[in-house]
């Protein structure tokens, strides 16, 4: 099974964001908040096959810690590469976030993809933030104990886009 196929498998919203069909190939612009011109950003570029979950929709599994991120982004690894696939929490944000708050929600994110997919396939985890952070913020996020843990694995870094338009670069 696939990281794409185990996405697809736990839950019938997985490739449908507030009613939009986004999957492989989709040149979709993805939006949050009240206002569509607040946070958007487009899957155009990003790898094929993929899927994205939008961490609203009914029926998906929870993280204990009832924290949870924006998005759950996963594409299926190269083949021969020795990678099954990748996951990627995203959170996005029209104002600032707290370093302590930003890495709880990315990280139930990644507790919500680990319950999803299955052990056997290994997965390298790339959390997303999209927005503003304030100099201290930012500082604070390169500490360990503001890392991202996947499968009890060595934390990662959060990636911090302050404009959306690079995402499926980072996604690569």
């Amino acid at each position: 099974m696939t990281v794409t196929e185990a996405f697809r498998a736990a839950n019938h919203h997985t490739c449908c964001v507030r009613g939009k069909p986004i999957c492989s190939g989709c040149e979709a612009s993805i939006s949050k908040g009240r206002e569509k011109s607040k946070r958007s950003f487009s899957l155009k570029g990003a790898p094929a096959p993929h899927v994205l979950l939008d961490m609203d929709a009914a029926g998906l599994p929870r993280a204990s810690s009832g924290k949870r991120c924006d998005y759950l982004f996963a594409a299926d690894g190269q083949a021969g590469a020795g990678m099954g696939g990748y996951v990627a929490p995203i959170e996005m944000s029209s104002g600032r976030k707290d370093a302590q708050e930003l890495t709880s929600q990315l990280q139930g994110g990644a507790d919500v993809a680990a319950r999803i997919l299955p052990e056997n396939i290994r997965i390298n985890c790339i959390p997303v933030y999209i927005g503003g952070l304030n100099a201290i913020e930012k500082r604070r996020l390169a500490k360990p104990q503001f890392q991202v843990r996947f499968r009890g694995a060595t934390g990662q870094e959060i990636r911090t886009l302050r404009s959306p338009a690079r995402l499926a670069a980072v996604l690569r």
